[in-house]
C-alpha cells in the first residue's frame, strides 16, 4: 500500500489552520490586554507624581496658580489627560 503523504497533509491542515489562528488571536488579545493595562498604570504613576508635585508648592506658590490645595487631585488629573489627549 502506498503512503499518500499529500492526502494525509490535506487532511490536518485546517486543523492547524484553526489551531494556529486561535493561539494567534489568544496572544494578540493578551497583548492588546497588557499594553492597555501598562498605560493606565504610566498614567496613574504621573498622576500621582503630578499630585506630589503640585502638593510640595507654598500656599503663595497655589496662590499664584489660581489653585486650592483641596482641588490638587482633580488638577493632577487634568493635567496629565491634557498632556495625554493628543500632544
Amino acid at each position: 500500500m502506498k503512503h499518500n503523504s499529500t492526502h494525509q497533509s490535506s487532511i490536518f491542515w485546517p486543523l492547524s489552520q484553526d489551531a494556529t489562528g486561535g493561539a494567534w488571536s489568544t496572544l494578540s488579545l493578551w497583548a492588546s490586554t497588557v499594553r492597555k493595562t501598562a498605560a493606565r498604570c504610566m498614567i496613574r504613576l504621573k498622576t500621582a507624581r503630578m499630585q506630589a508635585a503640585l502638593s510640595r508648592l507654598t500656599d503663595d506658590q497655589l496662590k499664584q496658580i489660581d489653585l486650592k490645595r483641596s482641588n490638587i487631585a482633580q488638577h493632577a488629573k487634568y493635567l496629565i489627560a491634557y498632556e495625554y489627549d493628543g500632544l
